[in-house]
């Protein structure tokens, strides 16, 4: 390759690739190379992500967002510019944007994306990050309209569909809620985690709907399962008391998965439900046990747990969990040991 001269410069060729050949290349010297033309944003903007974030983790934030801003007024002033330079313009917008949601600088970022907006109406991503920080505000009205504007461009991007509802819900427009879920199933219809919300829906509103159809539904699936989806395929088979299958469901998640405890929980959860008081305790001892006895790491397993089964079932298994870690890990239990 042959270096090239701009504005009475004479540069060394330089593409994406020296990037991972040298550890020494700093997020400045990234964007320097942007802003002096010698590479293009897009063979750059991977590694210049990941410096940026990396300034961030040890709390240059600003440090990082001064350097990317260069980029930005880079493609500000740039003349006849392009679809292609008007969505790096918008990429760029959107890092920054990112990067202060990442810190919890919400308002903040609010701006940024809604620049990367106007640069590129067409572009889903700085609406959905915008829906994201708008609701961390408060702005719950601006999150629906970004979240609509969103779906609307980029109808596939089925996880927003359950950000919507969750939004509706907690406004308590629950026929919202509703007719998103049925717009989620209607695009993807092994949505596991749609269907369930249906199912968890019809159920606590008592609206006399046959929730049977949606649960083999949900059985008929098969795929790999994410944590979320294996607790969703054992809550399922509870509901229609079909408890062996439960516990059999959450064998087979244990065998792949040893090691979490979450299974465990699921397990106690059944062997409740099937009025099996001993294996249901022997579950909670075992769950107790992986997380050592860890009140706060239990704690965030424990949501996890409820966000599936319910907060009435997680406030009844969270006082079992916290007696036996009690029991076992309390200074006075470690020092009769």
């Amino acid at each position: 390759m042959n270096s090239f001269k701009t504005e009475n410069r004479v540069f060394k060729p330089f593409t994406g690739i020296d990037f991972y050949r040298s550890r020494n290349i700093s997020l400045k010297i990234g964007c320097d190379s942007v802003v002096d033309c010698r590479i293009p944003y897009e063979d750059a903007a991977e590694m210049i992500e990941l410096k940026a974030y990396e300034l961030c983790e040890t709390g240059r934030i600003d440090e990082a967002i001064e350097q990317l801003n260069r980029i930005a007024v880079f493609f500000e002033n740039l003349e006849n510019k392009n679809d292609e330079h008007s969505r790096d313009l918008a990429d760029v917008y959107l890092l920054i944007g990112q990067m202060l949601q990442y810190a919890g600088r919400y308002d903040e970022s609010i701006g940024w994306f809604s620049k990367s907006v106007i640069v590129d109406d067409q572009y889903a991503t700085p609406y959905h990050n915008l829906a994201i920080s708008y609701d961390k505000t408060g702005k719950v009205d601006s999150a629906i309209r970004c979240l609509k504007q969103e779906l609307l461009i980029s109808p596939g991007n089925y996880y927003s569909y359950l950000i919507l509802a969750e939004i509706y819900k907690r406004k308590r427009k629950y026929e919202a809620y509703e007719e998103c879920l049925h717009q989620l199933l209607e695009r993807d219809p092994q949505n596991l985690q749609g269907l369930f919300r249906l199912i968890r829906y019809y159920e606590t509103k008592k609206t006399g709907a046959d929730v049977s159809l949606l649960c083999r539904k949900v059985l008929s699936i098969h795929k790999k399962f994410s944590t979320t989806e294996w607790m969703i395929r054992v809550y399922t088979f509870c509901i229609l008391k079909k408890f062996t299958s439960a516990l059999n469901t959450a064998d087979e998640w244990e065998g792949l998965e040893p090691k979490t405890s979450l299974v465990n929980l699921t397990k106690a959860y059944a062997y409740g439900a099937a009025k099996k008081v001993k294996e249901r305790g022997y579950e909670i001892d075992i769950f107790v046990n992986k997380n050592g006895g860890d009140i706060d790491k239990m704690s965030k397993k424990l949501d996890d747990f409820g966000g599936v089964f319910g907060q009435n079932a997680k406030i009844r298994i969270s006082k079992t969990v916290i007696r036996h870690a009690l029991e076992r890990y309390s200074p006075i239990a470690l020092l009769n040991k």
